[in-house]
């Protein structure tokens, strides 16, 4: 709860940049449950699932419309290099350049089953690298590229 708590103090007052949290690839899903949670705590404000709701697939065009700042790429019991080798599920999507967050280069791959997947204590890191990245803040110990890197938005990079 402390934890949580840094984390909240030190985001209040920043701009919340809209995030799409994708957990599965094909067909896409976004991450629901506690993610939405950690999404807020960390400074962001969550689109296409909400607080404790379960989730079912989305469109491409649902992501589009949501125009998000920041996407979170986590797919459930993915490590981050399985989700890379598979980044093509997404960078061949029409439009994918055209987002905002591929635009400003905001997008992540994340450790998923460790962070964001289960739940447990270690939701609690997932908040403070999510805050890290979002808002560069220090909260708790530095990301390391285990827990989050950027993702190769661009198809062919």
């Amino acid at each position: 709860r402390a934890r949580l708590e840094r984390i909240r103090g030190s985001v209040a007052g920043r701009a919340r940049p809209r995030v799409v949290a994708i957990e599965w690839l094909d067909p896409l899903w976004p991450a629901g449950h506690w993610v939405p949670d950690q999404i807020t705590t960390a400074g962001g404000e969550p689109l296409l699932a909400a607080s404790g709701a379960h989730t079912r697939p989305m469109t491409w065009e649902a992501v589009r419309a949501a125009r998000p700042e920041a996407v979170l790429v986590l797919p459930c019991g993915f490590p981050p290099e399985r989700t890379l080798r598979e980044r093509e599920l997404l960078t061949r999507l029409p439009g994918w350049t055209d987002l905002p967050a591929v635009r400003a280069g905001r997008v992540w791959v994340l450790d998923g089953p460790a962070y964001f997947n289960r739940p447990g204590p270690r939701v609690v890191r997932g908040a403070e690298v999510l805050a890290r990245l979002l808002h560069g803040v220090p909260a708790g110990d530095p990301v390391t590229a285990a827990e989050a890197r950027p993702f190769p938005a661009v198809p062919g990079r």
